[in-house]
């Protein structure tokens, strides 16, 4: 049976229900247009107009079209892919070709079904029963440094075929995932065929015992939305990253995946109550023999990380949309609304506020005239107009300031440290047991910018407060500093949310506080 999900495609993903017509433009050196009518038949022999994907191979433009059509190219050679979808039969057949397009001529090319072999993916041994499996491929045409024009398959085995081919520039990976349901142990294999063409024989035999296994937590609290998707992504040589799988949903919950070898990212998506996705983020990972992973996603605290405030041609820059950051996971949840003002010793000499909601408006910037103490302060909220905020949501706010010295003539990162805050022994909601004490690993960084230099600075203190009034009042909380890594012990209350605040302070005087509210919850 044919199920419906999403594929995705980091360069060029087919839309293969909806054509899609963009021009092909001709180099100053080709020669006047030609025709090309592409037919594809299905594995009875009965032709079946469908999504057909063409990539000039000189120029890497392409274009999604039906077959049965004459198009009008620029004269130069194609590929032509693609996947022959027959409802009668309930199959799937991937291929493509390679032609040449002659001035004042029309040539015909035939992409057919009854040459397909079968994509036949399997494991060593059962993964026991109940078990679905559902296979995924890509064919994407390889143009020097990239794949354009991808066109994905999904079907059960047995329905889902590929047709062979020793042209080197048709790429082609897969994808195979056996799922039983939620709550049950998924498994998934991967491989492709690069640069030598699409062979005789595709897929192969995997050993269970050889995988990854990899238990992952997608956590309730810190995300804006009401579910959560576990995602499996195949990473390496391309269409491999143009495959995609949902593989668990709900939320919080524990998923244990069984991965072959090879680089994978697994990504948790959130969405909210009346649809629509909130965020994604995503972890990348490296699956081989005797490893295991345990990865976190919306893990307390999200906070400040991976941007730095920088001094160029006589301004103060900073970049407002990365002051919520799951600490282990790349990508965002909801947006961020933020003031950030700059001040001259006592005299506030910029400020605006940044939104990052339906615009790419987060990048502040204030001018500097003088050398000396400036103070740059960042409020930031999350933010989300079109969906509730849940009453648990965590980390719902955050403000950085730093307070450091500097010459606008001298393009350099500011001075100081961003801290993230990663309490350990939480639960799945995020929560740590009332009036117990916790630890929270206290992550300082330094991101550079490409923008501006970085300066050697290193740490003189560390000073940590915990709230539990949502930052009307602060308590004093002792650190320790061992093997180069910092952390603070913070006595939890009856009920409510802990919020966190750190300052760190260079050998300088230059200082950076970060703020989290509501950074774990009590419960």
């Amino acid at each position: 049976m044919r199920r419906r999900q999403r594929i995705t495609a980091l360069l060029g993903a087919a839309a293969l229900a909806v054509p899609v017509a963009v021009t092909l433009a001709a180099t100053p050196a080709q020669a006047a247009g030609g025709g090309l009518k592409v037919y594809t038949l299905t594995r009875a022999g009965a032709q079946l107009n469908g999504p057909i994907s063409v990539v000039n191979l000189s120029t890497a433009g392409e274009q999604y079209s039906t077959s049965g059509k004459t198009l009008t190219l620029p004269a130069g050679r194609y590929a032509v892919i693609a996947d022959v979808w027959n409802q009668k039969d309930q199959t799937d057949t991937i291929g493509g070709q390679i032609v040449t397009v002659s001035a004042s001529k029309t040539v015909t090319t035939t992409i057919d079904a009854r040459k397909g072999r079968p994509v036949s993916v399997k494991l060593s041994s059962s993964p026991g029963t109940g078990y679905d499996q559902e296979i995924q491929t890509s064919v994407c045409a390889y143009v020097p440094d990239i794949c354009v024009g991808a066109v994905g398959a999904y079907n059960s085995p047995g329905h889902i075929y590929a047709i062979p081919n020793a042209s080197k520039q048709l790429h082609m990976g897969y994808m195979s995932v056996w799922n039983k349901g939620f709550g049950q142990d998924v498994y998934a294999a991967r491989g492709y065929y690069t640069g030598n063409g699409m062979p005789t024989s595709f897929g192969g035999t995997f050993s269970r015992a050889n995988t990854t296994t990899v238990t992952a937590e997608v956590r309730r609290g810190s995300n804006w939305g009401t579910s959560q998707d576990l995602t499996i992504q195949p990473q390496g040589p391309e269409p491999l990253n143009m495959l995609f799988q949902e593989v668990a949903s709900g939320g919080p919950f524990t998923a244990r995946l069984h991965l072959t070898a090879g680089n994978w990212s697994l990504g948790a998506d959130d969405s909210a109550s009346g649809g629509g996705n909130l965020g994604s983020l995503t972890q990348n990972l490296s699956a081989a023999p005797g490893r295991s992973y345990s990865p976190i996603f919306f893990r307390s605290t999200f906070g400040p990380a991976h941007t730095m405030p920088y001094v160029q041609n006589g301004r103060a820059n900073f970049w407002t949309g990365e002051m919520f950051q799951d600490p282990t996971s790349s990508g965002t949840d909801a947006t961020v609304r933020a003031t950030t003002t700059l001040s001259f010793g006592s005299r506030t000499i910029a400020r605006s506020t940044q939104s990052d909601y339906g615009t790419d408006n987060s990048s502040f910037t204030g001018r500097m005239t003088s050398t000396g103490w400036y103070t740059l302060y960042v409020d930031a909220s999350r933010t989300y107009p079109t969906a509730a905020r849940p009453a648990y949501m965590l980390s719902t706010a955050s403000t950085l300031r730093f307070h450091f010295y500097a010459n606008p003539k001298v393009t350099s990162l500011v001075p100081g440290f961003l801290t993230q805050f990663v309490p350990s022994g939480l639960n799945m909601h995020s929560a740590a047991a009332p009036r117990s004490t916790t630890n929270v690993a206290l992550w300082l960084s330094r991101p550079a910018n490409p923008n501006a230099s970085t300066p050697a600075d290193s740490v003189s203190s560390v000073k940590v407060w915990a709230s539990y009034d949502g930052g009307k009042t602060w308590h004093a909380a002792p650190v320790t500093h061992s093997g180069g890594t910092w952390a603070a012990r913070v006595t939890n209350p009856a009920s409510g949310a802990v919020s966190l605040r750190s300052t760190v302070t260079d050998p300088h005087g230059n200082t950076a506080e970060t703020t989290v509210y509501r950074a774990y919850a009590i419960g």
